[in-house]
């Protein structure tokens, strides 16, 4: 695989995955403090200059952003698969980011490589990048109509859901080049990943 060229990365919409129940944080990611922003509040700033319109699957609760479209889960499905299939059935463009409300530093430099790559093959239905040796499905970019397939396959593990769907693990050695700062496994998981989490120092 070659580079994309960035220059022919149009914009794109994006679904911010924030309905989960935080168990192991023990309290609402998505409403965690960056500083002046919720930490929802900083992904939705951080991913507004892919210039598409950010669609929020906030699960069972309402996180009311402005600039943003709020969606429920969608019933029947359960975990980030019920989120991700509500947020594509809102979206509008043909391909469309997929983002963990959770991430510390979502990358737009490499959401717009991956945007590229996916667009460069017609069939190409998405691309995920491997990091450490992981998949990172939640910082992902996937064709909208990967949205009915994970509504009738019934798959709820998401990383065999992406699989089974078409999505293509992009090796780092493979992604790391059009995004050299990425990184998309650092998430807010327990109390211990907030030692070092960045402040964010503007307000809305």
């Amino acid at each position: 695989m070659t580079a994309p060229d960035e220059t022919g990365s149009a914009p794109f919409d994006v679904v911010v995955v924030a309905g989960g129940a935080s168990r192991r944080l023990g309290r609402d990611k998505a409403l965690v403090s960056r500083g002046a922003r919720t930490q929802v509040a900083h992904v939705v700033a951080v991913l507004r200059p892919l210039g598409g319109t950010i669609v929020v699957a906030h699960g069972r609760r309402v996180l009311d952003l402005v600039g943003t479209i709020g969606v429920p889960d969608t019933t029947g499905l359960v975990g980030p698969v019920a989120g991700i299939v509500a947020g594509l059935d809102a979206a509008a463009t043909d391909v469309v980011a997929i983002v963990a409300v959770d991430l510390v530093a979502p990358d737009v430099d490499l959401l717009r490589a991956l945007a590229v790559h996916v667009r460069a093959d017609p069939t190409r239905a998405g691309a995920m990048p491997v990091q450490d040796d992981r998949v990172q499905p939640l910082h992902a970019v996937v064709r909208r109509a990967v949205g009915r397939t994970l509504a009738t396959d019934g798959e709820v593990r998401l990383v065999a859901a992406f699989a089974a769907a078409g999505i293509e693990a992009v090796p780092e050695a493979v992604w790391r080049p059009w995004a050299a700062a990425a990184d998309p496994a650092r998430d807010i998981d327990t109390p211990a990943d907030l030692t070092d989490v960045p402040a964010d120092p503007v307000g809305d």
